[in-house]
C-alpha cells in the first residue's frame, strides 16, 4: 500500500498519464475494500490465500511479540503505511496537472487516511486508559 500505489500515482502525473494516476486511487480503494476491518477501521495485514493473518496490521516488535506469546497480531504500526501511502497519493492528485479532474478521488483519499487516523486513536482510551498511542494496542504489557 504504501509502494505500489504512491509509485503508480507519481508515474501518472509525471508522464501525463491520467489512467495510470488513477489506477493508483483504484489500487487504493480495493486494498481497503478488503483490508479495512468494519468494527475496528483499521486495516488487518493480510487476507485470503495461504498466509491469512486474521488480526490487525502490524510490523516490527509487535508481530514479533504476538507469534511469542501466540496472541492475535492486533496493533495499529502496520496502519500507519496504509495512510502514509494513501496520503502519498492524495498529494499527488492535489498537486500534479489538473486536480480538478480528480475531486471525488481527492475526497476519498483524504476520507480513508483520516479513518485510519481516528481509528489508531481511539484506541487510546479504549486499550488501557491512557493517552498513549502504543504500537500494541491490545498488549496489557506496557510495551511501547
Amino acid at each position: 500500500m504504501s509502494q505500489v500505489p504512491p509509485t503508480l500515482a507519481y508515474y501518472g502525473a509525471v508522464m501525463g498519464d491520467e489512467t495510470i494516476l488513477l489506477q493508483a486511487y483504484t489500487q487504493c480503494a480495493l486494498y481497503r475494500s478488503h483490508l479495512r476491518d468494519p468494527a475496528s477501521k483499521l486495516w488487518k495485514h493480510i487476507v485470503m490465500g495461504d498466509s491469512s493473518d486474521a488480526g490487525l496490521w502490524g510490523t516490527g516488535a509487535c508481530t514479533r511479540l504476538s507469534a511469542r506469546r501466540g496472541a492475535d497480531s492486533d496493533f495499529v504500526a502496520g496502519n500507519a503505511w496504509a495512510a502514509s501511502g494513501m496520503a502519498r497519493v492524495l498529494a499527488t492528485m492535489q498537486n500534479g496537472p489538473a486536480p480538478e479532474n480528480y475531486t471525488s478521488q481527492i475526497a476519498d483519499l483524504a476520507g480513508w487516511t483520516n479513518e485510519i487516523i481516528s481509528a489508531a486513536f481511539a484506541q487510546i482510551n479504549t486499550v488501557r486508559g491512557s493517552r498513549i498511542l502504543f504500537k500494541c494496542p491490545t498488549d496489557r504489557t506496557g510495551l511501547l
